[in-house]
């Protein structure tokens, strides 16, 4: 959890406005949780806390509700979640919302909490700016030219930025996630739980849970627990698929492939996984023309450092001009089912043929 979270809670003094912010949503709510979870444990909580949505409400009812002292206890706490939609339109430097908002910014009342969150491009990105020396007097124009009331809430209130996580560093959020769970996994089995879940943390999380969950009073994590949670193939699954493409074995990818889709609709996440994995195939080829070392290799190809040997020798067997025909043979068969739903099987056979033959 954030250093300066943990410093709060520790010290039981909180700042009258804190903003949380950034393009990792998954990162911010698990803050928040942190923080509420110790700010609202005190006595008369649930006349004092309020949970608002920026959708759901209007600068005049957070401002009535922060001026509100506190009923019978020593503190209010307000949190306004996506409080960047409150100004997502022109919003007049003359609105009378707006400017008391801004004056009770300038004096904010001390029995009162709040923490608001948002995901507003317009700051995004300004901690590591004014952590780096070259981009400092840049960040520092952005937040002269921020509009009110970003501009003020950046300048004089606590806030704390949450970055978005890059796919390269899942593999360690996983490992991370399952330790606080006092649980471990293979990293094959890690491998299989990336392959196979969203995009996101928060997907990824959802199904750390899950797996939790499965696991019971077991503490180690297999292969075949994942295969188990996510309904594939107790023989086969989508990354033994991928291996097969990447040796160039046509016989063991038409047979995984034929397993996978007999009894599951698949053809979609097959297309994802192999599409993410050449994607990979690609950048390295493309950084492997510029440096050796296998760690940056594996940080500028969004690889993690543990399998940086597969894709190297899975480089090996794929020329520029493969990789080319691959991305075209996915692009054909994902067009291909989209329009009309039939053969799967067939569709993605061909598919593989293209990728593989030379």
């Amino acid at each position: 959890m954030n250093e300066k979270i943990e410093k709060f809670i520790k010290s039981g003094t909180f700042p009258p406005v804190l903003l949380l912010f950034g393009k990792e949503e998954y990162h911010i709510s698990q803050a928040l949780e942190r923080l509420t979870s110790d700010i609202f444990q005190f006595e008369n909580a649930e006349y004092n806390t309020h949970i608002l949505e920026a959708d759901d409400t209007n600068i005049n009812t957070i401002l009535n509700l922060s001026l509100s002292y506190p009923f019978m206890a020593d503190r209010r706490c307000i949190v306004v979640k996506h409080f960047e939609k409150l100004f997502s339109g022109r919003v007049s430097k003359k609105n009378d919302s707006l400017i008391s908002l801004e004056k009770y910014l300038d004096n904010p009342q001390k029995t009162t909490i709040i923490i608001l969150t948002a995901d507003y491009d317009g700051i995004n990105g300004l901690a590591a700016e004014l952590k780096n020396p070259s981009k400092k007097a840049k960040a520092e124009k952005r937040i002269d030219g921020l509009k009110a009331p970003f501009n003020k809430l950046i300048r004089e209130h606590q806030w704390i930025e949450f970055p978005q996580v890059h796919e390269s560093n899942f593999f360690e959020f996983i490992k991370s996630e399952l330790s606080k769970h006092s649980k471990t996994a293979s990293a094959e089995a890690i491998q299989l739980l990336l392959v196979q879940s969203g995009q996101t943390l928060r997907e990824i999380a959802n199904e750390i849970e899950k797996l939790v969950t499965y696991l019971g009073e077991r503490d180690s994590v297999t292969v075949s627990d994942v295969s188990s949670l996510i309904g594939s193939s107790h023989i086969y699954n989508v990354y033994d698929l991928q291996k097969a493409i990447s040796a160039r074995n046509l016989s063991d990818a038409m047979k995984i492939l034929e397993h996978l889709l007999a009894h599951e609709r698949l053809e979609m996440l097959i297309l994802t996984v192999i599409s993410r994995h050449f994607i990979a195939l690609w950048k390295l080829y493309e950084e492997s023309q510029k440096q050796s070392n296998d760690y940056q290799l594996a940080a500028a190809a969004g690889i993690n450092p543990y399998f940086i040997n597969e894709y190297k020798s899975a480089l090996k067997k794929y020329s520029q001009t493969d990789l080319d025909n691959a991305f075209k043979a996915m692009a054909e068969a994902d067009a291909q089912i989209k329009a009309t739903g039939a053969y799967p099987l067939l569709i993605m056979q061909k598919m593989i043929l293209k990728i593989i033959s030379k």
